[in-house]
């Protein structure tokens, strides 16, 4: 009896097994998008799951900093096995940087390290984690030397890596090594690391429904007929109503002195009638200025990843009829790094560098460090 419940049960099986393998095998051949979109489903669901996680451990960490670090500990724990370009990439190192900056705040500089070791080993390639595990470990008693050693190599094997030049001098200047910090400076300064960037500049718009990577336009400045003074000029698409925001992003790691600066919107309108023109003065007009600080009557940026200006819309061009043109012209001057300026500052600090620089033989190098940094 029980053999004979057996043997149905395995016919029904079998039965069911080549069902499914019959459907499964004409979805492939007769409706391969239906498998492709279950597909990008779950791989969406996926990713929205661990990114809705860190987000919500992001917003903790601010409001009670155990609870915070807590969570982010379980969601690092989770993407432990997560390899170098994976779909949760980003997710791990954005979760064990925020871990290892948790722990720094509090003051626990060696659990700090054992998460930015743990990203080194996760992408030793990672320039910008090297430079800041280096940071790190100068803080750690013992172990400064070990950073500068860090940041020295960084920067003899990639000598056009802005962040690495300025980290290595800032980090000399620390360390009494005022000759050494400038000597890196201007070599940085004449491989060009800190002149104007005139290609790579974005500018961002926003009808209200957040900054997005599709209602963004790449624009490149040109030199005016004035010294230090650059423009460029954007169309928007036709198709853009009902206009918010809009922000002008520097080039990543753009390092530079922006004053003077101006915005006109111009909205072209059909026929004879004359186009209708709004101007906005750049620093009074700003509504968010990220990643730069105010100095010199502008702003100055220091190699900031996400350096932007945003600013509100006229009101009259948040429903206005036609093409809007967004132009931009101010004056910008190449830049070195607060603490490299700060220097200059100190006069009888000046005189002494001034004397090893005439010493060597090389006042020329130390007078141009003195005019890029009172400029």
């Amino acid at each position: 009896m029980s053999f004979t419940i057996f043997l149905h049960f395995s016919r029904a099986l079998l039965l069911l097994i080549t069902v499914l393998m019959i459907v499964t095998w004409q979805v492939w051949t007769k409706n391969p998008r239906y498998i492709n979109e279950l597909d990008y489903e779950w791989q969406t669901a996926y990713v929205e799951e661990h990114e809705g996680r860190l987000k919500t451990a992001s917003l903790l960490l601010g409001k009670d900093r155990e609870a915070g670090i807590e969570a982010l500990t379980e969601l690092a724990d989770d993407l432990r096995h997560i390899k170098k370009r994976d779909r949760l990439d980003k997710f791990k190192r954005t979760t064990l940087t925020r871990l290892m900056s948790a722990h720094a705040g509090q003051g626990d500089l060696d659990k700090a390290l054992e998460y930015a070791d743990e990203q080194l080993a996760f992408d030793d390639r990672d320039l910008m984690h090297i430079v800041t595990r280096a940071l790190l470990l100068e803080r750690i008693p013992g172990r400064a030397e070990e950073a500068e050693q860090i940041l020295a190599e960084l920067t003899e094997r990639i000598p056009r890596f802005y962040r690495g030049a300025v980290a290595y001098s800032t980090l000399l200047v620390r360390r009494g090594r005022v000759a050494e910090a400038i000597d890196i400076t201007m070599h940085a300064a004449d491989l060009g690391l800190m002149d104007v960037p005139l290609e790579k500049w974005n500018l961002y718009w926003d009808p209200g429904g957040g900054w997005a990577s599709k209602r963004r336009m790449t624009m490149d400045m040109s030199p005016t007929h004035k010294p230090d003074e650059y423009w460029c000029s954007v169309k928007l698409p036709r198709d853009v109503k009902g206009l918010r925001k809009f922000r002008i992003d520097l080039p990543s790691t753009a390092s530079l002195h922006l004053v003077d600066w101006k915005i006109g919107f111009i909205a072209a309108k059909d026929g004879d009638e004359r186009d209708h023109v709004v101007l906005i003065d750049g620093l009074e007009g700003v509504e968010r200025i990220s990643q730069m600080i105010e100095e010199g009557g502008g702003v100055r940026a220091e190699g900031g990843l996400d350096a932007y200006l945003s600013y509100d819309v006229p009101e009259e061009f948040a429903a206005v009829e036609g093409q809007i043109t967004i132009r931009f012209q101010g004056t910008m001057r190449r830049s070195i790094p607060r603490a490299m300026r700060r220097l200059a500052d100190d006069e009888e600090l000046m005189a002494q560098v001034r004397a090893q620089f005439e010493a060597d033989g090389r006042g020329d190098v130390f007078e141009r460090f003195l005019v890029l940094a009172r400029s």
